[in-house]
């Protein structure tokens, strides 16, 4: 109903109405606004509430931008779980600076955040034994980085890898880093409740065990679609063949299921052909990276010869950092 001052008391919210649009270029560098619902917006939110619930109240930092669909776990999991969010102006001149402030707050015990930010806290070896849940997102966490991080951190600090799209909703698959295994990125894990991973073929058809293939989604906390962008949508958003009525979300992410769990190969488009054999160049720098002196990678393979040219054979290119 209406108060006197005009505002409304309560608000009946439809499940399938927007709660926000976020805009992504994902691959394609052609900006496209997601529209995500208040169901899926909640259904992420009530999982991350239980998985993350701590002994003491959950305290956690706004430093990144609301743009960031990372943020949404910092902006409402604290007052979800009955505890505090502490925000932090940007007045810093740059962002690992702010980041070192959220740091050097001993009251915070929870922190969102991107394996870029733990390489400027590794960098300047700031810890806070303050901190026990380090949720990370966003890009490819390395098995080196987590380690390094768990070392900086103490061995008891909870390293949480959570995978996941815009157009799933900030996190759908998640895995806590537990020093293993030897390979070069931590698993990404396994799907958060309601929600179901599909690795599938070209032909839509599932991937045996150990089998990369492309990574679709299913479930709850699917996005509703891309803002005045129907083509976009039918193209991203498909109906599963073998499941009439569900809808499937193409992540353009390649995956294999090894040991039970989903582990991250890149993208999918990093497919080449070699002699007629196909190539995954994210496998070759998973390969890379179980080295111990290797700390980044980078595999390409050049463009093949124009129509008309004579086929030479492909060369790869590749670029390592080493540790010191």
């Amino acid at each position: 109903g209406a108060s006197g001052s005009g505002f409304s008391e309560h608000a009946d919210i439809d499940p399938d109405s927007p709660a926000y649009l976020l805009y992504t270029s994902g691959s394609t560098g052609k900006p496209k606004g997601v529209v995500v619902s208040h169901g899926s917006l909640m259904s992420y939110l009530n999982w991350a509430s239980r998985y993350y619930a701590t002994a003491s109240p959950m305290v956690m930092p706004l430093f990144t931008s609301i743009g960031f669909d990372l943020t949404v776990t910092s902006l409402f999991l604290p007052w979800l779980s009955g505890g505090t969010l502490r925000v932090f102006s940007q007045t810093a001149d740059h962002q690992a600076l702010l980041l070192l402030d959220v740091i050097r707050d001993t009251t915070i015990n929870t922190v969102k955040l991107t394996p870029a930010h733990l390489k400027v806290l590794i960098n300047a070896q700031a810890g806070s034994p303050a901190i026990r849940q380090l949720i990370v997102g966003g890009e490819d966490l390395k098995t080196e980085t987590a380690r390094q991080t768990a070392d900086l951190f103490g061995q008891d600090v909870r390293i949480i890898n959570e995978y996941g799209p815009t157009e799933a909703t900030v996190g759908c698959i998640v895995r806590e880093w537990s020093g293993d295994p030897a390979q070069g990125s931590v698993p990404i894990g396994l799907p958060i409740d309601g929600m179901s991973a599909h690795v599938l073929d070209d032909s839509l058809q599932p991937q045996f065990a150990g089998v990369a293939g492309e990574l679709y989604l299913s479930g709850p906390s699917l996005a509703r679609g891309y803002w005045n962008d129907r083509e976009a949508t039918e193209q991203a958003f498909i109906d599963n063949p073998r499941a009439p009525g569900e809808r499937l979300y193409r992540t353009g992410d390649y995956v294999r299921v090894l040991n039970g769990e989903l582990v991250y190969l890149g993208r999918a488009d990093g497919q080449v052909k070699i002699n007629g054999h196909r190539i995954e160049l994210g496998e070759i720098e998973a390969a890379l990276l179980s080295h111990p002196d290797i700390d980044e990678c980078v595999v390409m393979a050049p463009a093949g010869p124009a129509q008309g040219e004579q086929e030479e054979e492909e060369t790869f290119c590749i670029e390592c950092g080493l540790s010191s």
